[in-house]
C-alpha cells in the first residue's frame, strides 16, 4: 500500500477480488455505449481524458449515450486554483471536448460537493457496523484529518455520489440549464468551467449570447436530507 501523505491516517484496505477489465478504457466505453444505445448514463468522476478520446475515436459515441453525469467543475470557487476544480484542471482540453460533444450533460461541481458530506455522527455509525463499513469510516476519518490540515471544512464530502444521486433520488439537487465553457488559455483561469448563470431566454440562450445551453448545472443540494435518505441510512444502519 502506498505510504500515506502527510496529514493522512493510513487505512488498510482489503485485497481486490476482481481482475482488471482486459479492454482499453476507451474501447470499453465505446463498446458499452454501442451495446446500450440510448440507455447508458456515463458517470465521469475524474478527468475526462478517456471520454474525449472515445469521442475522437468513435464519432457516434455521444449520440449513443443517454446522458453524461459529471462530478467536476464549479460554478464559482475552485479547489486547485481559485477558479478551477481538480478534474477539469487536470485535462481542460478533454473537458472542453466533452461539454461540446452534444450529448445531454448533468454537472455536479465543487460548489455542490464541497457542502455535501457526512459528519462525525455518521462516521461513528459506520464504525459500529460490519468490517466493510468500518473500512469506509476509516477512509472518511483519513479525509477529515487531511482536510483539517489545509481545508476550511473537515467533513468528508460525498463527491462521487453527486454524479449518481439524481438517478436514484430525485429532487435533492437543484439544477439550472445553461451554457458551460472551459477556459483553455487564461494564465490565471485555465481549467475554469465558465457557467453562464445569467438570465436565460425560454429557448435556453443567454441574454447576451454566450452560447446555447449545453448542460444542467447543479446549483444547490439538500445536503442533510440527501445523507438521511433511505439508501444512505441503509449504508449507515444495516447490521
Amino acid at each position: 500500500m502506498r505510504t500515506a501523505e502527510p496529514g493522512w491516517t493510513a487505512t488498510s484496505l482489503p485485497a481486490p477480488d476482481r481482475a482488471p477489465v482486459a479492454a482499453h478504457a476507451v474501447d470499453f466505453l465505446i463498446d458499452m455505449a454501442r451495446t446500450h444505445r440510448g440507455e447508458l448514463v456515463l458517470a465521469v468522476i475524474g478527468p475526462a481524458t478517456n471520454v474525449a478520446l472515445a469521442l475522437k475515436k468513435e464519432p457516434r459515441f455521444a449520440s449513443w449515450l443517454r446522458e453524461i453525469s459529471v462530478m467536476g467543475g464549479s460554478t464559482g470557487l475552485g479547489n486547485i486554483t481559485p477558479v478551477a476544480e481538480y478534474n477539469v484542471w487536470c485535462d481542460p482540453e478533454a473537458a472542453a471536448e466533452m461539454f461540446g460533444c452534444g450529448a445531454p450533460i448533468r454537472m455536479a461541481g465543487y460548489n455542490i460537493t464541497s457542502v455535501t458530506g457526512t459528519n462525525e455522527a455518521d462516521i461513528a455509525r459506520l464504525l459500529a457496523g460490519r468490517e466493510w463499513r468500518a473500512t469506509s469510516a476509516n477512509c472518511s476519518t483519513s479525509i477529515s484529518t487531511a482536510n483539517a490540515s489545509g481545508w476550511a471544512s473537515t467533513s468528508p464530502r460525498c463527491t462521487t455520489s453527486a454524479a449518481i444521486v439524481p438517478y436514484v433520488l430525485e429532487g435533492l439537487i437543484d439544477y439550472r440549464r445553461c451554457h458551460v465553457g472551459v477556459e483553455l488559455n487564461g494564465r490565471l483561469t485555465r481549467g475554469m468551467t465558465v457557467c453562464d448563470l445569467r438570465t436565460l431566454t425560454p429557448e435556453g440562450r443567454a441574454e447576451r449570447g454566450v452560447g446555447e445551453a449545453n448542460a444542467l448545472v447543479a446549483i444547490r443540494s439538500e445536503a442533510r436530507a440527501l445523507i438521511d435518505q433511505p439508501c444512505w441510512a441503509t449504508l449507515l444502519d444495516y447490521p
